[in-house]
């Protein structure tokens, strides 16, 4: 059976480094920038890309190095997306919505809506929230715990996809002769009470047209895989090596066939440097809602998503560009190039250094430009002089 590729373009305002806003090329309000965002959107189109992606926090960064970082203003996302849906055809829309600091019928109205707007492209990215500040913004002193999160998680997404249940497909039947708007028996109220919801229902928007938009998760923890395995039909995760890949492949689907989900329907599965999309469930809304989103150089790992975070920004912030390549190579899992490089940065105060990327150009060079070695730092402000970061 042949297989195809899907690809997916996660994007982030002014790019993935947290200093990429200030190239020269880069509009520095990007966040803000509707122009921006539309042709992002129409190139990833053109190219046959099968969906957008937008990640979310409802938190502005805090910590001393944000007023370094164009993190700090940006769209909602489904309000982005639903815009983008104005002036697109045929791309995935792709928006994150936390659990933890939301209502479901919000959740629920909202995606319906975009799914109605875009003609049935709209997907969820479950999120649990991992920014402990959030919190703070939704009148608590202190994060919601894990165990809690993910049980809310749970009685969540069972909420939001009973009430994208509300209706048959052929409810409202909009007679004007006969004066019936929609057939009462096809009206089906939800009526949850559960530990963390009570819903009435139904919700006020009609079926969408996927009948439900897909369903994206992103958590790596043990609560964060098994909660993919329950409800999701793509897993947004850092994949790190190849190999670590394949595990958490095999570890979702396992996890699949304990729960009675079918683990054989068709997935798509490439470990990219910065993170994959998969495949996990039985998709039946839409064809290519597997996606792989495009090559970075952020993987990084740590005890927690935020720990991990945290790690990220500190190598992305790095002043020296020679560190900075050495991290990405080796979180990357180019294993023989942290080893390379350091002699050759011994050996000459000026080195030509080929860039590899893999997924685009197996085997040949995409860029080859001079750096200068890099000088001893003595600042100990330097993440690179962390023995800590495990790099």
């Amino acid at each position: 059976m042949s297989r195809q590729l899907k690809l997916g373009a996660f994007l982030m305002a002014t790019g993935h480094h947290v200093a990429a806003w200030r190239h020269p090329d880069v509009p520095a309000n990007a966040g803000l920038d509707f122009a921006h965002y539309k042709r992002l959107a129409q190139i990833a189109e053109a190219a046959k890309f099968d969906a957008l992606f937008v990640a979310d926090s409802v938190a502005a960064p805090t910590q001393d190095i944000a007023s370094r970082m164009a993190r700090s203003d940006h769209f909602e996302p489904l309000t982005l997306l639903s815009a983008l849906s104005a002036v697109t055809e045929r791309i995935g829309l792709i928006a994150t919505a936390t659990t933890s600091y939301n209502e479901p019928y919000h959740v629920a109205r909202k995606f319906a809506s975009l799914d109605h707007l875009s003609g049935g492209r709209a997907g969820w990215n479950l999120v649990t929230s991992d920014n402990a500040a959030e919190a703070l913004n939704f009148g608590r002193d202190e994060h919601i715990g894990h165990a809690e999160r993910y049980s809310r998680a749970r009685e969540f997404h069972q909420v939001v996809t009973g009430l994208w249940d509300s209706w048959e497909d052929d409810a409202f039947i909009r007679d004007k002769a006969s004066g019936e708007y929609y057939n009462p028996a096809k009206l089906h109220v939800l009526d949850h009470a559960g530990e963390h919801f009570r819903v009435k229902g139904p919700l006020n928007v009609a079926r969408s047209p996927q009948g439900q938009p897909v369903i994206v998760q992103a958590g790596a923890s043990d609560d964060g895989r098994q909660l993919a395995a329950e409800t999701a039909e793509a897993v947004f995760t850092g994949g790190g090596s190849l190999a670590d890949g394949q595990k958490l492949y095999a570890d979702i689907k396992g996890r699949m066939e304990k729960i009675g989900r079918d683990p054989e329907h068709p997935i798509e599965f490439d470990v990219e440097e910065n993170g994959s999309f998969l495949n996990a469930g039985n998709i039946k809304k839409v064809e290519g809602a597997s996606v792989t989103n495009q090559a970075g150089a952020s993987s990084t790992s740590g005890s927690t998503d935020w720990a991990a975070k945290d790690r990220s920004i500190a190598w992305q912030a790095a002043r020296n560009s020679a560190n900075a390549l050495l991290a990405v190579g080796a979180s990357a899992g180019y294993q023989d190039f942290p080893d390379s490089f350091t002699k050759l940065l011994a050996k000459s105060d000026e080195l030509t250094l080929k860039f590899f990327n893999s997924s685009q150009n197996p085997g040949g060079t995409t860029e080859a430009k001079k750096v200068q070695k890099p000088s001893p730092q003595e600042d100990d402000s330097d993440p690179f002089h962390d023995d800590t970061i495990p790099f």
